[in-house]
This record gives C-alpha cells, sequence and structure tokens, in this order.
C-alpha cells in the first residue's frame, strides 16, 4: 500500500506542474513531453505495484526478469521510484524557472519561409536509397539464413554492419523529408512557419513515398524512427497550421499507431515471413494493438534498469560517457574498439546475454555516471535545454542567417519528438539530438528554402526572396 501512496503521490504533484507549464506556455508539447517521460519512467511501476502486491495486471514483462533480473519491492525499487519522481519534477521546475511566460505570439514569427515540395521529395528518394543500399547486404544475409531483419541489423550476429550509423541518418532523412512536406502541405496557405504549394501529383508523390517508407520501416523493424517523425510531423502541423483540422490529425495518429503496432509485432518474423505475416493476422489480434502502449517491453526495460543499477550494485564510471561521446564522431569502421557508451557498461555489469539488446533510462545513464547526483544534475540539464529551444524559437530577425532562423523553428517541436530517444538512451542521447533531430530537418529544410541554393540551380523561384531575409 505504501508503494501505491508514493506512486499517487509522486503522479499528483508531476500533473500539478505540467499544469503549471501548459499555463504558462500553453502550448500542448510541454505536457505531451511530460507525458512520454512519465510513460518511461513511472507508468510501468503501477503494473510491477500491482502484481507484487497479488493482483494481476495481465502486463507482459516477465521474459525481462527471465533475462536480466527479478524485481522486488524492497528498499531498492523505493529508491528508484523516488529517483525517477525527483528527476520529472526537477524537469519541471527547471522549466518553469527558464521558460518566458506567455503563449509564443504569432508576430514573433517573422514570415512563413516557402519550401519547395519537389526538392523535399527529391530529398526522401535520394536517402531513401543511399539507406537501403548501405543495408542491402546485412538484408540479404539475413534473407539467406531465414533470420529477422531487425535481429540481424541491429547487432544480433554479434556486432552492427558497416557504416549502420550512416545508414541511420539516411533513414531518418528520408522520413523526416516527408513527414516535414506532409505536414506543410496540410496547413494550408494561410501557415504561420513554412509554406509550400503543390497539387494531386504532389500528393501522390509523398503518399508513394510514405508508403515505400512505412514498408522499409516494417522489414528493418524501425519503430523508433517511426514514432520519432510522427511526433515531429503532427507537432511540426499544430504550429504551423492557423486551422489545424483535428479530426484529421487524429484519424492520422490512430493509423500511425496502428503502424506502429504492425511493426513492432512483425519485426522479429524473417524477410520472407512478412508479407505472411501480415496476411495470418485475423481479426482478434488487431484487439492487442489497444494493449500495445500498455505492454511496451521498451517501457519496462527502461523502468527496470535503475532498480538494476541499485540492487546490483553496478560500479559508476565517473564521467566515461562523455568520454563515448567525444569519441563517437569517429565512425566505427575507422575505430572499431571505440570508448563504449554507458548502455554496454550496464549491459556487461548485470550480465545480459549476447545477442540480447534492451535499453536504459537517461536517468540510469546519468546515474551509472556521478551516481545520484548525477542524476539530480541531469534533470536540470534537461529541462534547461528543453526551455532553451523554446526561447531560441522567439529569436527572429533579419539580422539572423537562414540557418539560424530554421534551427530555432525546429527546436521546439523536434525536442519534444525526440524525448522516446533520448529518454532511452544516457549522456550519449545527447550527440544523437544534436544531429538527428536538430541539425538534420534545420538542413533539409535549408535545401528545399526556394530562395536557397538548390532550389536556384532547379529554377524554382529563382527571383523570389522571402521578407524574412529583406533588409
Amino acid at each position: 500500500m505504501d508503494f501505491y501512496l508514493l506512486l499517487t503521490g509522486v503522479t499528483t504533484v508531476i500533473l500539478l506542474l505540467a499544469w503549471l507549464v501548459w499555463s504558462r506556455t500553453r502550448h500542448l508539447s510541454f505536457p505531451l513531453g511530460i507525458g512520454l517521460i512519465y510513460y518511461w519512467s513511472l507508468f510501468g511501476a503501477w503494473s510491477i505495484v500491482q502484481d507484487r502486491l497479488g493482483g494481476a495486471s495481465g502486463k507482459r514483462y516477465d521474459y525481462l526478469e527471465a533475462k536480466l533480473f527479478p524485481v522486488m519491492l524492497d528498499e531498492h525499487y523505493l529508491m528508484t521510484l523516488l529517483l525517477y519522481a525527483a528527476f520529472i519534477i526537477l524537469i519541471e521546475i527547471a522549466l518553469l524557472l527558464f521558460l518566458k511566460p506567455g503563449p509564443l505570439p504569432d508576430e514573433t514569427w517573422s514570415a512563413p519561409i516557402e519550401v519547395s515540395h519537389g526538392v523535399l521529395l527529391g530529398l526522401a528518394v535520394l536517402c531513401g536509397m543511399g539507406s537501403y543500399a548501405l543495408i542491402r547486404e546485412p538484408l540479404e544475409m539475413a534473407d539467406a539464413m531465414n533470420l529477422s531483419t531487425y535481429m540481424v541489423t541491429r547487432g544480433g550476429l554479434g556486432e552492427l554492419p558497416p557504416y549502420f550509423t550512416i545508414h541511420q541518418l539516411l533513414s531518418r532523412g528520408a522520413m523526416l523529408s516527408t513527414a516535414i512536406g506532409l505536414s506543410i502541405l496540410s496547413s494550408g496557405s494561410d501557415a504561420r512557419l513554412f509554406l509550400g504549394s503543390g497539387g494531386w501529383g504532389v500528393r501522390a508523390g509523398y503518399l508513394a513515398v510514405a508508403a515505400g517508407l512505412f514498408w522499409f520501416a516494417l522489414i528493418l523493424g524501425n519503430k523508433n524512427e517511426l514514432l520519432f517523425v510522427g511526433i515531429g510531423g503532427g507537432l511540426l502541423y499544430l504550429a504551423n497550421a492557423r486551422r489545424p483540422r483535428l479530426v484529421a490529425l487524429t484519424l492520422t495518429g490512430a493509423v500511425g499507431f496502428v503502424g506502429l503496432w504492425l511493426v513492432d509485432t512483425l519485426r522479429g518474423l524473417p524477410l520472407a515471413a512478412v508479407a505472411g505475416g501480415l496476411q495470418d493476422l485475423e481479426p482478434a489480434h488487431w484487439l492487442d494493438a489497444a494493449q500495445f502502449v500498455t505492454s511496451s517491453n521498451e517501457a519496462f526495460s527502461a523502468h527496470f534498469s535503475l532498480y538494476g543499477a541499485l540492487a546490483l550494485n553496478v560500479p559508476l564510471t565517473y564521467g566515461e560517457s562523455l568520454l563515448s561521446m567525444l569519441a563517437s564522431v569517429i565512425p566505427r569502421f575507422a575505430w572499431p574498439n571505440r570508448p563504449p557508451d554507458i548502455y554496454l557498461h550496464y549491459a556487461d555489469s548485470i550480465g545480459v546475454a549476447e545477442g540480447q539488446g534492451f535499453t536504459i533510462h537517461h536517468a540510469t545513464g546519468w546515474y551509472l555516471n556521478f551516481g545520484v547526483l548525477g542524476i539530480l544534475a541531469g534533470a536540470l540539464l534537461w529541462g534547461w535545454v528543453w526551455a532553451r529551444c523554446s526561447v531560441d524559437a522567439h529569436r527572429t530577425g533579419p539580422h539572423r542567417s537562414r540557418f539560424w532562423i530554421l534551427w530555432g523553428r525546429v527546436l521546439p517541436w523536434m525536442f519534444v519528438a525526440s524525448i522516446p530517444m533520448l529518454i532511452r538512451a544516457g549522456l550519449e542521447g545527447y550527440k544523437a539530438l544534436l544531429v538527428e533531430a536538430f541539425l538534420l530537418p534545420t538542413v533539409i529544410l535549408l535545401l528545399a528554402s526556394t530562395d536557397g541554393k538548390v532550389c536556384r540551380m532547379l529554377r524554382l523561384n529563382p527571383t523570389r526572396r522571402t521578407p524574412l531575409l529583406a533588409e
């Protein structure tokens, strides 16, 4: 009962602070982001506490205990809940301290920037083809060995495929170009941030590219990438459209949710069996989609990680993640034995079987580097970075270069889209945040700007200048 009281109390505090953050900003991205952090931090605790006190939650996480460690309602689990709660609450307090009060007024955005849908579609196709070219050999290997492509491409045979990082970057570039384009196209002609005209040909092009990329994600098991671009595209649409069509957005979200469930359900199948797996899904199986969120293995795995670090007395690394993050700028093919990230330290310490991949909570990563003080410092840093993303969105004017104006406009919505990725990584997650969530969409929009070099070479609005860049 004490654990229930603790969960109820900290959840109430988190909800109250989330409401205060929303009342200060009037932007739904903040309570959405806090909800995502709560989901990967404390959501699983309700089921674990219920099951350990004699209830029956029905959640499927027993296999994690069999492969990792049993979870008991002991002093280590109590500390786990308290530290996760402190992590979330400190993020919210940092937001309240560093955020500008009041909603973002329309006049601070200056003029919308025009983009070319032709360039966005071209980038999506080129990045998708490049990603496939780099991963083609492992795909063929998985097919020949009748193994899951997800397992083979994610290191299930002992190591990641060559150029895997570049493949991931290109894959995200293709998905982001498509999601950004669809969001802008759906925003209408009076959009706030980005404008782009296109007829039925453009719409058909986006649908064809989106279908191809979804199939690619399905056979690779790229669930997290789909979640990333789905949240990012949806938030961009809400920020960009003056009159968002919430019904259409809800239906699109529902379709995307089912897509995520399909990827999660089928990614363990060999390549040759994926199409058959789709056909074999009976009507009763579709009811499992409703339990997809509540039974996420990644949410439970992330929740387990801090308990494992405490209960199994995993040694601290005293900042080795910083060295790993610096070393990660060098490709693995050039430095095969570069310093490992904090997850590998965690996995080796608790005895995760070779070829098994789970996840680690962001707070756990900070703890394994600097102890409890690391968790507190990591929460304050998270909140400060999140608040700065919103503050930078206010910065505009002709004195700023096009790159930094675009950078400021993508930060608020892409940070929230990155939370599922960042919350399941250690300190090293900030590198992916910088490159994949901030730099990549900024470069995509820079290339697609109708007064940019690419559009001029393609003779798309070669003489037009946006008011944003005018003297």
